[in-house]
């Protein structure tokens, strides 16, 4: 009977530590299950379950490709002469602005404030504040008014990849990966007029020849034909070939980009780096537009251009470095899971056959059924024994001591005659041991 017992708790206690490892295990796995699945920057599918990638525009290996072999060769200028026009912020605008929100144009009619005593340099470039631009996004959005009051797709797809490209920027200080998926990479729309804009800039630079901000003459004729043809096909594919627009629609199209220009010198004064930063990103999308018009470019135009496409080029690079890191992490984490399946297992099950093999080993003992009560006993008895020791060795003091006393008292005795030690004896006899005290002087 005590032998069942024992068996059946011995079943009981590898059922519970089981349970306890195996709740372990699931906890582990579901955090590396969570590292393991976030494998690219990208979404795998997109909210109807097709391919997430069958609705870019353009090739992401082609584009990885290019950016990998002209990254290294992208100029970015150190100085550009800023615009110094200050020119006042028109009624018109405001209320393009405002809405006739009225704290909105306070803040505008603020807008030139000459005590700020505010400057802005290029490594001021878009480093973030607390700009709120909500009100000028709508408001320069609403500038995508063409002829017969129909918006344009190219010109919604350039301010789309502008925003966008704002995005990254601010992607670039902040270095949070949840930002980055949520206003870019997991947003095809926002992809593919970023990417539109990229290859603006890249046919923009091969146009400009001599001016290009990449470095093409070290290139061979197969790779510029290969970075033409990605570009090329990226443009097409986005419907927006801007060689296909007659001058009349390019003209409008600069027209509308001015009028955006004007917005952004509405920001007011307070928030100067995203005045400046916007303002060279404006001029400098108004150059591109000049460009695939075939309009004069004066050299500072053309600085200001360099600068704002490289800082785009460079920036854009940034989702592919990021996308490269998170593949190595995933990877990472799935030669883990698969690692510790083996080793966790495996440790798991040395260690419940070492704790099957100890009570097995001590059966004896752990199949009593009053082995609580016999360890109880057994730890009172070892108390009875210390008390009776400590009672001997406490009775021995005691005994040294009465001795030493009594020593102690006859030789006092001697001191007295037998008349006064029978006075004495007559006295602490009557006084029925309450401790009175008295004092003798021997004459």
């Amino acid at each position: 009977m005590a032998s069942s017992m024992f068996w059946r708790k011995l079943i009981l206690l590898n059922i519970g530590l089981f349970i306890v490892i195996v709740r372990l295990y699931g906890m582990i796995f579901d955090k590396l299950e969570k590292k393991t699945s976030n494998s690219s920057v990208f979404p795998l599918e997109d909210e109807d379950g097709y391919p997430f990638i069958e609705h870019l525009n353009c090739n992401l290996r082609n584009l990885y490709l290019n950016s990998k072999g002209f990254e290294n060769n992208i100029i970015i200028p150190e100085n550009i002469n800023l615009s110094k026009e200050n020119r006042i912020c028109s009624f018109n605008d405001k209320q393009l602005i405002c809405k006739n929100d009225t704290i909105c144009i306070e803040n505008l009619n603020n807008n030139n404030n000459s005590d700020l005593n505010l400057k802005f340099e290029l490594p001021l470039y878009h480093v973030i504040d607390e700009f709120d631009g909500n009100k000028f996004w709508y408001a320069i959005n609403e500038q995508n008014s063409f002829l017969n009051k129909k918006s344009l797709n190219v010109i919604h797809k350039i301010l789309i990849g502008y925003e966008t490209y704002i995005n990254l920027m601010i992607y670039k200080k902040i270095k949070d990966e949840n930002f980055l998926k949520e206003k870019v990479t997991y947003s095809y729309e926002n992809l593919n007029s970023l990417f539109y804009l990229h290859s603006l800039i890249l046919q923009s630079s091969f146009i400009l020849d001599d001016n290009n901000i990449i470095d093409i003459k070290n290139k061979t004729k197969i790779r510029i034909h290969f970075l033409k043809n990605y570009y090329e096909e990226c443009i097409n594919l986005s419907s927006g070939n801007l060689f296909q627009f007659n001058s009349l629609i390019k003209e409008e199209i600069i027209i509308i980009f001015n009028k955006i220009k004007k917005i952004i010198n509405c920001i007011p004064d307070n928030n100067i780096i995203s005045k400046k930063s916007s303002l060279i990103d404006i001029d400098a999308l108004i150059t591109i537009l000049k460009i695939y018009s075939f309009k004069e470019i004066t050299e500072n135009e053309i600085e200001n251009f360099k600068f704002f496409a490289s800082n785009l080029i460079l920036i854009t690079n940034e989702i592919f470095k990021l996308d490269i890191k998170i593949k190595r992490e995933s990877l990472k984490y799935n030669n883990i899971s698969k690692n510790l399946f083996i080793f966790f297992w495996g440790a798991v099950i040395t260690g419940i056959l070492f704790v099957n093999k100890y009570f097995i080993q001590y059966k004896e003992y752990y199949s009593r059924k009053d082995k609580k009560y016999n360890r109880y006993q057994q730890n009172m008895a070892e108390q009875v024994k210390k008390m009776k020791q400590y009672q001997e060795n406490l009775n021995k003091i005691k005994e040294k001591t009465s001795k030493e006393n009594n020593e102690e008292y006859n030789k006092d005795l001697k001191k007295y005659s037998p008349e006064e030690i029978e006075y004495i004896e007559k006295i602490t006899s009557n006084s029925n041991g309450k401790g009175e005290e008295f004092v003798f002087t021997h004459q």
